[in-house]
C-alpha cells in the first residue's frame, strides 16, 4: 500500500509542476529535470508494456468490419485544383494538420491501466489530432480526412512526448492552459515551417489547425482567480493573441477553435460510481470542482466555463479573421455534451473516462471524432453542441455543401 501511496504523491507533485499557470517553488531547473526524466523513462520503458496489452476491456469503439464502406463519396471532397479561398477549401484539399492543447489533445492515459500511465501520451488516437492506423479501427479528424486525400501529413502516428517525433505537429502538452497557447502556436509554427513538404511548399500548403484548451483552467486555476470576469478577459487576450501568431506567419489556414467539454461532466460522471480511483485523483488534478472548500461554488464556475466557450465564439466571428486565406470558425461540439449513460441512468465512468476519472478513454475520442467532424461540415449557427454514438449521423460533403464551414460561406460574420 505504501508503494501506491507514494506513486500518487509523486504524480501530485509532477502534476502540479505541470499544471501551474505561473511559477512557484517547484518550477526549479532540478525539479524540471526530475520531471522531465520521469515523462522519458515512462514514454521509453513503461509505454511498450502497456503497448503489448493492449488497451483496457470496454474502453475502444468497436473496429469497423472492412466489408463496411466508407460513409461518403471522397470525389466530392476534394477540388480538382487547389482552392485559392478557404471558403472554398474541402476536406481532401488539406495538406497538413495541426493541433494545440491540453491532455485531452495530447491523448494522456486514453489506453492507461495504472496511475504511472498518466504519463503516456496515447495522441495518435486523439479525435483532433491523431492520425495512427485508419478510421476503421480509431475514429479521429485526420483519419476520416486521410480517405478524402491520402498524402495528408502533420498528424501524430503514435504514442509521444512533442519533443519525441511521432508527434509531428500536435503540439498539445499535458498540464497545458490558456496561457500557454501563444507559446505553443510559436512552437506549432516553426515546425511548419520546417516540416518537409512534398511536391508543394509549407506556405502553399492548405493548413487545418485545432485548438482545445480549457480543462486544466476549470480544474486547477478558476477558484484561485479573484473574479470570473478576469478569468474571461485573459482568456479572450490568450486566444487573440494565438490567432494573430497564427495569421501572421501561415497563410492558408483553417483554424477551428474548439469548445472544451465542461467539468460538470466530470462531476456528474461521478453520481452513482464509487471509485477509489477517483476519489485518490480528482482531489488533487481537479480541485477547483472536487477540493471541499470549493465544492459549494460549482454553480460559479459552471457559468465560467459558459462564458469561456461563449467568448470563443464571440472572438471566430470577429472580422478580422475573414480572408481569402485564413479563417477561424468555432466548433461547439463539445459544448453542451454529456458523457453517456446506461439504462440505469449512471455513466460506465470506466469506459468513457481514464483510471484517473479525468482523461478520456478511446471510446469517448471516437464519439468526440464524429461530433467534430460533422461539426466541420455544419454552417456556422447550426452546427451540433452535443454528440452521438459514432456513425449515428456521419456527415460528408454534398454537391450543394462540398467545402467546411467557415463564417464566410455560411453568410455569418461580424462586421462590427
Amino acid at each position: 500500500m505504501w508503494k501506491w501511496l507514494c506513486c500518487i504523491l509523486l504524480l501530485q507533485l509532477c502534476w502540479r509542476a505541470s499544471s501551474q499557470p505561473v511559477k512557484t517553488a517547484l518550477d526549479t531547473p532540478f525539479n524540471d529535470e526530475i520531471f522531465a526524466g520521469l515523462r522519458h523513462w515512462v514514454e521509453d520503458y513503461y509505454e511498450p508494456i502497456e503497448r503489448w496489452l493492449g488497451p483496457p476491456p470496454g474502453t475502444t469503439f468497436p473496429e469497423v468490419p472492412e466489408d463496411v464502406p466508407f460513409p461518403c463519396n471522397v470525389s466530392i471532397g476534394r477540388s480538382k485544383e487547389p482552392p485559392t479561398s478557404v471558403n472554398k477549401l474541402r476536406p481532401g484539399d488539406i495538406q497538413l494538420i495541426g493541433t494545440l492543447g491540453d491532455s485531452l489533445t495530447s491523448g494522456a492515459a486514453v489506453f492507461a491501466r495504472c496511475f504511472i500511465a498518466l504519463f503516456v501520451s496515447n495522441r495518435g488516437v486523439t479525435a483532433a489530432g491523431g492520425g495512427q492506423g485508419n478510421w476503421r479501427k480509431w475514429l479521429t479528424v485526420p483519419n476520416i480526412i486521410k480517405e478524402f486525400n491520402p498524402d495528408v501529413v502533420g498528424y501524430a502516428l503514435g504514442d509521444s512526448l512533442t519533443t519525441m517525433e511521432a508527434s509531428e505537429l500536435n503540439v498539445a502538452e499535458i498540464g497545458s492552459m490558456s496561457v500557454d497557447l501563444p507559446y505553443d502556436a510559436q512552437v506549432l509554427v516553426e515546425r511548419i515551417k520546417s516540416y518537409p513538404m512534398v511536391g508543394t511548399t509549407w506556405d502553399k500548403a492548405w493548413k487545418f489547425v485545432s485548438m482545445n484548451i480549457g480543462i486544466n483552467d476549470f480544474c486547477a486555476n478558476i477558484c484561485y482567480e479573484p473574479t470570473a470576469d478576469k478569468v474571461i478577459e485573459d482568456h479572450k487576450a490568450n486566444v487573440i493573441e494565438t490567432l494573430r501568431i497564427l495569421k501572421k506567419n501561415l497563410p492558408r489556414t483553417f483554424v477551428a477553435i474548439i469548445a472544451p467539454i465542461s467539468s460538470k461532466n466530470l462531476v456528474e460522471a461521478q453520481i452513482g460510481n464509487p471509485s477509489i480511483n477517483c476519489s485518490l485523483t480528482m482531489g488533487f488534478e481537479c480541485p477547483c470542482m472536487f477540493g471541499f472548500s470549493f465544492r459549494p461554488h460549482r454553480k460559479y464556475y459552471y457559468d465560467i466555463i459558459q462564458r469561456w466557450s461563449d467568448v470563443e465564439i464571440e472572438i471566430s466571428l470577429m472580422p478580422e479573421w475573414q480572408s481569402e486565406d485564413f479563417a477561424v470558425v468555432a466548433e461547439p461540439i463539445l459544448k453542451h455534451s454529456m458523457l453517456p449513460k446506461n439504462k440505469d441512468g449512471i455513466v460506465p465512468i470506466h469506459e468513457y473516462l481514464s483510471i484517473d476519472c479525468l482523461h478520456f478513454r478511446q471510446r469517448t475520442n471516437a464519439w468526440y471524432a464524429n461530433g467534430l467532424w460533422n461539426n466541420l461540415l455544419q454552417p456556422v449557427g447550426n452546427k451540433s453542441m452535443t454528440w452521438e454514438p459514432p456513425f449515428k449521423t456521419f456527415l460528408c460533403p454534398t454537391e450543394e455543401r462540398p467545402y467546411l464551414a467557415t463564417n464566410v460561406n455560411s453568410g455569418v460574420y461580424n462586421k462590427g
